[in-house]
């Protein structure tokens, strides 16, 4: 039996638009994210797990965990894992218009945050420059 050093890079993301509250369905992700593998340059395969966000009382959101690790047939570095859910980042929070989208790897948590616009302006081409910022946090033991 052959071990290989674990690694997981995670993203975050809600099931509602953010200029309308439009839902869309964790098929509709999947299919999106398939395209995205298709055209990259090393399939780097994902788990998706529906989640629920709640931030107290008033606020509750259905959304999606979407994980990739090191798969050994793969053979993806932490590098190539992190490059790829960051460049997935960008394109979902684009095709489905979110406000932020949330990347966690072993060192870092980078939220990507949206522009409000019009569902309709919503391209399948989410390289815009500009479109996004992501602000970084590192997860080291600084707690104060």
């Amino acid at each position: 039996m052959k071990t290989e050093d674990y690694y997981e890079s995670k993203l975050y993301m809600g099931s509602e638009t953010f200029f309308d509250d439009e839902q869309f369905s964790q098929e509709e992700v999947e299919l999106f994210i398939g395209v995205i593998q298709d055209d990259y340059h090393v399939t780097i395969p994902v788990r998706v797990t529906p989640v629920t966000f709640v931030s107290g009382s008033d606020y509750k959101e259905s959304g999606w965990e979407i994980a990739a690790i090191n798969y050994p047939k793969v053979k993806a570095t932490p590098s190539v894992i992190d490059k790829f859910m960051k460049d997935l980042a960008e394109k979902l929070l684009n095709r489905f218009n979110q406000y932020t989208i949330c990347v966690m790897d072993s060192e870092f948590v980078t939220m990507f945050k949206g522009t409000k616009r019009k569902t309709g302006a919503i391209s399948a081409d989410t390289r815009s420059a500009g479109f996004y910022f992501a602000d970084q946090w590192w997860l080291g033991n600084n707690y104060g």
